[in-house]
């Protein structure tokens, strides 16, 4: 196992696990070789950066375009497969479509500002994409009136390890590789329907 080091820049949450519980988050450098950008906001809330982290681990072994939709830390929808992003979405949100409302949406696709415009007309808190077009840029920063949340996920090329850190009570900390296997396709999963009527 690695050791591990970090230079820690500490930020205040919006909240912990529920509105009257604070909470930080400890950032440094990324084993996975991710970095998670707030283009339009100052703040997360914890189930925010679970959201993100449960996106982060999916899309490490998906070769395919995906859209997940997160709720809690849970996956809530998932479509795969298509080029275009209406399919997709439209696909992943009927999965579940109560589950989704105020929820995350993440994909690997580009991102421009049209879609970026489309998916605000829904009621997500958070988009998180890894590929963000410039024109989606620029048109976030002269909408002031966006009240979701939007992420770019960039990624470095580098393999690094996956590791996971838990903080026992004494504040001492844990460490320890995630052992992965790759996964070819979704494909991989097995799907199960409920009807819920």
């Amino acid at each position: 196992m690695k050791g591990f080091k970090c230079d820690m820049d500490i930020t205040e949450l919006r909240y912990g696990h529920n509105p009257h519980q604070n909470a930080r988050w400890e950032k440094c450098d990324s084993e996975s070789g991710f970095k998670i950008n707030l283009l339009n906001d100052t703040s997360f809330s914890l189930t925010d950066l679970q959201n993100i982290d449960l996106f982060m681990r999916l899309i490490c072994h998906v070769n395919e375009n995906v859209i997940f939709i997160i709720k809690h830390g849970l996956l809530v929808g998932a479509a795969y497969g298509s080029d275009s992003i209406e399919c997709l979405f439209l696909c992943a949100l009927s999965a579940d479509p109560e589950a989704s409302h105020t929820g995350t949406i993440a994909t690997n696709m580009n991102l421009n500002a049209y879609w970026i415009d489309k998916l605000l007309q829904y009621p997500f808190d958070m988009i998180v994409s890894t590929a963000i077009t410039l024109d989606a840029i620029d048109w976030i920063n002269n909408n002031r009136k966006i009240y979701s949340r939007i992420v770019h996920l960039s990624k470095d090329n580098t393999t690094k390890n996956l590791s996971n850190m838990y903080t026992l009570i004494d504040g001492s900390k844990i460490t320890e590789d995630v052992f992965v296997t790759k996964i070819a396709s979704l494909n991989d999963f097995k799907v199960f329907y409920t009807n819920r009527g």
